[in-house]
């Protein structure tokens, strides 16, 4: 799905575009399969959904404010991917590994909206039967996009993150649990959890986030 901006990051018109799957750094990619493929283990439905933007530099987002003769204060500016690599209703994990293995292809990770990112998975979780419902986000640093950033001001995306996680704090109608890979994701999540980039730690460090997670359903 890729997503245009109107006035801001909550404003904007939708296309649909049939895209290949997308990628991930490396150890977050194991970290979400492990987690999932354990929470799926325990009777939980699960989705892995992954989000960057389709192009370097705003894409046809820059390119329509540059033809209206660049406005100011232009809010988001650059097309979003948003991916789906299990959806709720599909039957397992292990089902879905021929796109998961995509998380490791390094030619889509390109720019992150989180905000709009963890709003859209809100939305998607919301929608599922049941009411004991978790967001985990997994995250290697904070939001970037240079396009929005140059027209907005260097911490007009990282509000809106914040903003996006104090609301959903508020309505209390789900759990956030924040995983950051050698980034602390604590600024914006409490309840986070910081974990290396070295695949020989990867064992310590999914049983960290086991414990974290057990903490928070329990």
């Amino acid at each position: 799905m890729i997503r245009k901006p109107g006035t801001g990051p909550d404003h904007h018109s939708r296309r649909e575009l049939v895209v290949p799957d997308d990628c991930g750094a490396a150890v977050a990619a194991h970290i979400a399969i492990v987690i999932a493929s354990a929470l799926e283990k325990c009777g939980a439905t699960i989705e892995i959904l992954g989000f960057t933007t389709v192009q370097w530099r705003g894409g046809e987002a820059r390119q329509d404010w540059i033809n209206a003769g660049r406005p100011a204060r232009p809010g988001r500016l650059n097309d979003l991917l948003h991916i789906i690599y299990k959806r709720a209703d599909e039957s397992s994990v292990a089902a879905c590994m021929h796109r998961l293995e995509m998380l490791l292809d390094p030619s889509v990770l390109k720019e992150n909206i989180d905000g709009e990112a963890i709003a859209w998975a809100r939305n998607r979780l919301l929608s599922l039967s049941g009411s004991d419902r978790l967001l985990i986000l997994v995250s290697d640093g904070a939001p970037v996009d240079d396009s929005t950033l140059h027209e907005n001001g260097p911490r007009y995306l990282e509000r809106h993150l914040m903003y996006v996680i104090e609301d959903m704090r508020r309505r209390m109608d789900l759990r956030i649990v924040g995983i950051g890979i050698g980034y602390e994701v604590r600024r914006y999540i409490p309840e986070s959890l910081m974990v290396g980039d070295v695949k020989l730690e990867l064992n310590k460090q999914v049983r960290e986030i086991a414990d974290l997670i057990g903490g928070i359903i329990q």
